[in-house]
């Protein structure tokens, strides 16, 4: 009788050894694999581009001038400075063309002749707030937080930017040419537009947060380009104050809180990096820490 209980003391006490033996090395392995994760920096795969999105384009045949832009009083100072500007699309400019790229399809249609490419873009953070308190925020400016236009994300950021993410990776993996709703147009990578993925090399890229040198780049591409704007004239005067519209403020309150949120919380910055970093990227945009 005592040898049974000592064998079953001596079975519990190889039993125990062993499951302490478990315990302390898938402690260590857990341990050591965490040391080595915190070391290295969050990673994510960035939201491609598929080059399918259909911009729309500005052109002024006499001097050789395109303009893709979003923000619409851009085109109104232009035809300031610039006259008899026409409008074209994606497939207007592409369809009869052997060409994939803006500046050759261009050159080809007018016998080598150089053209000037202008894009205006924004900082991708002050872009999606912007838009985002417009349409999608608290009491939005347009009353469509709470509609499908918004997911039904009744204003809340955390919602919006996840449903937003699952619906931009949707649009990436398209394989048609696709035309642009008001969601893409305000919430789509920047880098998606005007034919970056092949054209962002030929572009004057010009910033229009840059307040103090927005307007002056532009006139002095212009003017780079032998294109005549008479410099202190009523039209250049008017198109400055027009170009001055572009960087009007919004509700401070209201940004701040929407920004605090986003930016103090890893996930959705994560997740705003993820949708926007070729912007960040291609435009030289310094990137949100996280």
């Amino acid at each position: 009788m005592q040898n049974c209980h000592l064998k079953i003391f001596a079975d519990i006490l190889l039993v125990f050894t062993i499951l302490l033996l478990v315990f302390n090395y898938s402690y260590w392995k857990i341990a050591k694999y965490e040391t080595h994760y915190i070391t290295k920096p969050k990673g994510f795969f960035p939201l491609g581009n598929n080059g399918k999105y259909k911009s729309n384009y500005r052109i002024w045949n006499k001097p050789k001038v395109l303009l893709c832009s979003e923000f619409p009083n851009t085109l109104d100072f232009l035809d300031i400075l610039l006259p008899d500007g026409v409008n074209k699309t994606h497939d207007e400019i592409f369809s009869e063309s052997k060409f994939a790229n803006l500046k050759n399809v261009l050159e080809n249609n007018s016998n080598g002749t150089l053209w000037k490419l202008i894009i205006f873009i924004h900082n991708p953070m002050e872009r999606f707030m912007k838009n985002f308190m417009d349409y999608c925020g608290m009491n939005s400016k347009y009353g469509t937080e709470s509609t499908s236009f918004c997911f039904y994300c009744n204003g809340e950021i955390n919602c919006f930017l996840t449903r937003l993410f699952d619906y931009l990776n949707e649009k990436c993996l398209m394989r048609e040419r696709f035309i642009p709703t008001l969601r893409d147009k305000l919430f789509a990578p920047q880098f998606w537009k005007c034919n970056l993925k092949l054209d962002a090399s030929y572009y004057n890229i010009i910033q229009v947060n840059d307040k103090n040198n927005f307007f002056d780049e532009l006139t002095s591409i212009l003017k780079n380009s032998n294109i005549s704007i008479i410099d202190k004239s009523i039209e250049y005067q008017k198109a400055k104050e027009m170009s001055l519209l572009l960087h009007n403020k919004e509700n401070k309150t209201i940004l701040d809180f929407y920004e605090n949120i986003l930016t103090k919380n890893d996930y959705l910055l994560t997740k705003f990096i993820t949708i926007y970093f070729f912007d960040y990227y291609t435009f030289s945009y310094e990137i949100p820490y996280f």
